[in-house]
């Protein structure tokens, strides 16, 4: 069997699963959502927002992509916090980083492809700008996960000065931004930064 035909059995099987559990389960999931948080993320495989938070499909908007980086001159994640913040409502945003990122370790080596280097050179700079303190942290690994803690902090505070963020919470309505680390080895999340 193809890995392809795998997963659709797979789908097939979780469909089963989950009318067991509930029978009405596909018809509220088909109903209009009010997640309250929007959850930006790495694409890496091994951090899924649903899986880690133990939450149910439809609570947590999700927008992942390398690193995680959050860019104004980006129309994708752009138009998805937008729509999050002003049609859905989220209270919430979390961008969350996690440890053994190989976008953050390639990024600090400067090992990337000019494909990749295109998206992921802010987290290059940041490495640049704080070397001399990173440098400090002989593990390469710890060093990478350092800079990782780092691009979140940066992320959350580059969200905080997009134009509608700013306007949205000035006219009152309430919106906490998170910058958070997922840590693979214990499964835990750590808060590394909150606005």
């Amino acid at each position: 069997m193809k890995v392809y035909e795998k997963l659709l059995l797979e789908n097939k099987a979780w469909v089963q699963e989950r009318l067991q559990v509930n029978e009405k389960y596909f018809n509220k999931l088909n109903q209009p959502r009010h997640p309250h948080t929007l959850w930006i993320g790495c694409t890496d495989s091994r951090v899924s927002p649903n899986v880690i938070l133990n939450r149910e499909l439809g609570d947590v908007c999700k927008h992942q992509n390398p690193g995680p980086i959050v860019r104004r001159d980006d129309p994708n994640s752009t138009s998805a916090i937008y729509h999050a913040i002003v049609n859905l409502h989220v209270r919430h945003i979390v961008i969350c980083g996690h440890t053994a990122s190989d976008y953050v370790e390639m990024s600090m080596m400067g090992e990337l492809p000019e494909i990749m280097y295109e998206w992921l050179h802010p987290i290059s700079e940041l490495y640049e700008e704080n070397k001399a303190e990173l440098q400090k942290i002989k593990n390469l690994h710890d060093r990478a996960d350092k800079l990782s803690e780092m691009n979140v902090h940066r992320q959350v505070e580059n969200l905080a000065e997009y134009d509608f963020v700013k306007k949205y919470k000035e006219e009152g309505h309430k919106l906490w931004l998170h910058g958070w680390m997922f840590d693979l080895k214990t499964g835990l999340i750590s808060d590394v930064h909150s606005l």
